[in-house]
């Protein structure tokens, strides 16, 4: 019996050191908010440890790294930006340009305090922009 316990929690504790990142699955709620026509966002694996090899995605080369830049320019890609746009908070540059992106633009982009660089022209955004843009670099 104290094999299986020790069998059971070595299990789990190899399956949760490969669950994917929470930047990962920031990445994958973003992407259950789209439609992905032509299929380019196919290698968003839920299985991979980091989105970091990712289409449009770029990280840091930190032994534990980090989504910096996403860049997902014309890439046909249509729906709304969610809330877990948020959850990459050390993002430096964001671009959706060209693209069929519609509704608000989330507030919680706000939580991207390293944001540099910024593309959301040529989609279908409306409303207000957020307020908290204001203390923005770029």
């Amino acid at each position: 019996m104290k094999m299986y316990v020790i069998f059971v929690l070595a299990c789990l504790l190899t399956r949760s050191s490969r669950a994917l990142n929470l930047e990962g699955q920031a990445l994958l709620e973003l992407k259950s908010k789209w439609v992905d026509e032509f299929h380019h966002l196919d290698n968003w694996n839920p299985e991979d440890r980091a989105p970091c090899n990712w289409k449009g995605v770029n990280c840091t080369t930190d032994y534990d790294p980090v989504v910096s830049s996403l860049d997902l320019r014309a890439m046909n890609l249509s729906g709304t930006v969610s809330s877990g746009i948020g959850g990459l908070t050390q993002l430096t540059y964001l671009d959706l340009s060209f693209n069929g992106f519609s509704g608000a633009i989330p507030r919680e982009i706000g939580n991207c305090s390293k944001l540099e660089t910024l593309f959301l022209n040529n989609n279908n955004f409306e409303g207000q922009i957020p307020p908290n843009w204001e203390t923005y670099p770029f």
